[in-house]
């Protein structure tokens, strides 16, 4: 985990984090391990899927990995060289977490395609102090760039 940036969104004070995470245990433990460090900021997460295969192999685990998460926006995959589609889509993931009502009655979660996109969604959102956590194997850092 890495903090890139502190800065104010909408006039909140926004930490923003970036984590390499692209398995679903990383991912839980990467989320806990901010929850318990910063327990009074919202935590907004936004993770891009790597790989079709991965997402495919790991996609029930994938989905009860954002459980402790506030917000969750769920981003294209990121293809590999070897691998540029497959028969999965991050829509599907998005909405596979939201069947699962027992656990994210409470937390919104979000289909973006892109990082632009993504970062016009927490522009329009924020309305509190926040953590928003980065995580992928992907180019998914760059959100920084948008603040």
């Amino acid at each position: 985990m890495e903090i890139k940036k502190i800065t104010l969104i909408n006039g909140y004070k926004c930490i923003i984090m970036d984590d390499y995470g692209h398995h679903p245990t990383e991912i839980k433990a990467t989320i806990s391990a901010i929850k318990k460090s910063y327990p009074k900021l919202k935590l907004w997460t936004v993770f891009q899927p790597h790989t079709f295969s991965r997402t495919e192999a790991l996609f029930n685990d994938f989905a009860k990995s954002f459980q402790l998460s506030d917000e969750t926006i769920i981003l294209d995959i990121y293809p590999s060289k070897r691998e540029t589609e497959g028969k999965i889509h991050a829509r599907d993931l998005v909405k596979k977490i939201l069947a699962d009502k027992d656990i994210f009655e409470k937390q919104k979660v979000y289909y973006i395609s892109n990082i632009a996109g993504a970062a016009r969604l927490l522009k329009d959102k924020i309305k509190e102090d926040c953590l928003i956590l980065t995580i992928g194997a992907s180019n998914v850092w760059e959100l920084e760039k948008y603040f």
